[in-house]
């Protein structure tokens, strides 16, 4: 999949990238493509990329019973189940819990939720990562590690792939038509994926309806209670009672989260994107102007020039060199109008993202705590662009002044809580931790000058 999606449309997920194309990345189709040197090839994979993209459009049509049963069974008998547990049991477990609504047993789809080849191979990529690790005979930690991480980078780049070539209602036919929570209770999914997954379909917050942005709103909270009602279950299936005290450490680790952060809070923090939150026009100011030199060092090759055939190539290239910048301008005109509105919306929100009347004052010490727990690790580990965005996502967030919202502590629980992972994730997840934690160390260092000490502690003695 990896090999057939980098040959046929030219996207890759790069390994090595400088922080002038980490940055780009935040930007649009143009920034990331100028930045990375691709914008040649990627014209010439115009065809295939069609090609593929027919393939799964065709393809994203209810595939057959027979069919349909089969992929059930393979996705939910023990491959890609919970971190904890063998996918066997899953279902047993699920009837304990009683979690199956309206009398469906959890495995078996209506009509209604019928799959297509597309939405199977995205779920088969986003559960398969963890049975590497839980339902797999390897036992070389850096051989599991590996494939691991080429699991997330394929997935990654599937999604990837039909955002970049497809509008947003083009995009939910990809997707199963039921509700969020199912993922988790057909799959197992982890509500990080799930959302990075469902993300490209969804409205701008602030083009929601109130009725729109309740339903999400609900629907986010629930993928996250779902997950965490069936894995506790299992999780405390699986405990070995040697190492901790069991009741205490599972009611400590699956406490309510509602009671620390808002709904609205994990909703907004999950549904918006870097793009959203953060325009590189640095970057963009960058780009635009290598290509003004560029088309500055032709027009003087030109004057020079007496070969007329030449000249005739390198006016081509000028003319190719301002439309790229043009659509540079443009694409950045576009993303600072969508940053503008994210803003004017956040602002709006903000009194209501730590709402006192909802978490108890003796609770607000441990705000940051399940910040870091359920919005910014699951996150930041994904990708280098989420590892990005919750750099860009927390520093907002600290300049909006958001009310309850301790800048302090959240550094400190990030150095306690984030920085000790490292040591236990797998080699593209570091890279991704070091991408947060740079942005992040960034903005300190910025706040050690003199010169906007006193703004620093106006923002923290007006939390």
């Amino acid at each position: 999949m990896k090999e057939i999606i980098e040959k046929m449309s030219g996207i890759m997920i790069m390994e090595e990238l400088n922080e002038h194309q980490i940055n780009c990345c935040a930007g649009g189709i143009y920034l990331y493509l100028e930045s990375m040197d691709l914008m040649k090839e990627f014209k010439n994979f115009k065809k295939p990329t069609q090609a593929l993209l027919k393939f799964f459009l065709q393809n994203s049509n209810s595939v057959d019973h027979i069919t349909k049963n089969k992929y059930q069974k393979s996705l939910t008998d023990g491959e890609g189940q919970s971190q904890y547990h063998n996918g066997n049991n899953i279902k047993e477990s699920m009837e304990n819990l009683d979690l199956h609504k309206n009398g469906e047993i959890f495995d078996e789809l209506s009509e209604s939720d019928s799959l297509s080849f597309t939405s199977v191979l995205l779920i088969l990529l986003s559960t398969r990562r963890q049975s590497v690790i839980f339902d797999s005979d390897y036992t070389q930690v850096k051989l599991i590690g590996y494939l691991y991480d080429q699991i997330q980078n394929v997935y990654i780049q599937l999604v990837q792939f039909l955002s970049i070539h497809t509008d947003r209602e083009t995009f939910v036919k990809f997707l199963p038509k039921w509700s969020l929570d199912k993922y988790v209770l057909n799959y197992n999914c982890q509500p990080e994926v799930v959302f990075f997954l469902i993300r490209n379909s969804l409205k701008p917050l602030y083009e929601m309806s109130s009725s729109e942005y309740e339903d999400y709103t609900k629907q986010f909270t629930s993928v996250l209670d779902t997950y965490q009602s069936i894995n506790k279950k299992l999780f405390t299936d699986e405990f070995d009672p040697n190492y901790l005290e069991k009741s205490s450490f599972v009611d400590d680790m699956y406490r309510d989260i509602w009671k620390y952060i808002t709904q609205d809070l994990y909703f907004i923090f999950c549904a918006l994107q870097l793009k959203d939150v953060y325009v590189p026009i640095q970057n963009y100011e960058k780009e635009i102007e290598k290509n003004k030199k560029e088309v500055e060092k032709l027009i003087e090759e030109n004057k020079s020039f007496s070969d007329t055939s030449q000249n005739g190539k390198n006016k081509k290239e000028i003319e190719k060199l301002k439309g790229n910048i043009e659509n540079l301008e443009r694409e950045m005109l576009q993303m600072k109008k969508n940053n503008e509105k994210v803003i004017k919306f956040l602002e709006e929100k903000k009194n209501h993202l730590l709402d006192e009347s909802k978490i108890p004052k003796s609770n607000r010490r441990e705000i940051s705590r399940y910040l870091i727990q359920y919005c910014l690790y699951p996150r930041l580990i994904l990708s280098k662009v989420e590892a990005l965005y919750s750099a860009k996502m927390l520093i907002l967030m600290i300049n909006l002044r958001i009310p309850n919202f301790n800048v302090f502590d959240i550094m400190r629980k990030m150095i306690i809580f984030i920085v000790p992972c490292i040591l236990c994730v797998t080699e593209f997840e570091a890279n991704n931790i070091a991408i947060f934690l740079l942005d992040i160390l960034r903005t300190v260092k910025y706040w050690q000058d003199d010169t906007v000490w006193e703004d620093v502690i106006i923002i923290i003695f007006t939390i």
